[in-house]
């Protein structure tokens, strides 16, 4: 939509050089005036994609990194029960019953 808007500016700029002629000097005025004009809509584009890209991605980040909480309680568990698993077996072979 915004490409659209860009692209019809230039189209409308264009046909009215063509049937409104003008002196050199006032067509490089509009020119530059039309460039500047055009870089601002390049970059309140970009940087409105760029918000709304940032604000799409915090959902993923925010269950990415609880996902992650989860993986590490869950590994921390096991490891505890391995632990557990592993001293009751040694405790076992001393005691003769393994």
């Amino acid at each position: 939509m915004v490409w659209g808007m860009i692209i019809g500016a230039v189209v409308g700029f264009g046909l009215a050089l063509y049937r409104a002629p003008q002196s050199g000097e006032a067509t490089r005025h509009q020119l530059t005036e039309l460039g500047a004009d055009l870089k601002r809509r390049a970059q309140t584009t970009a940087n409105d994609a760029r918000q709304q890209a940032q604000a799409a991605a915090r959902p993923a980040v925010k269950r990415a990194e609880q996902m992650a909480s989860r993986a590490e309680d869950l590994v921390g568990d096991l490891s505890a029960r391995g632990r557990a698993v592993l001293e009751e077996q040694m405790r076992s072979r001393s005691n003769g019953h393994g």
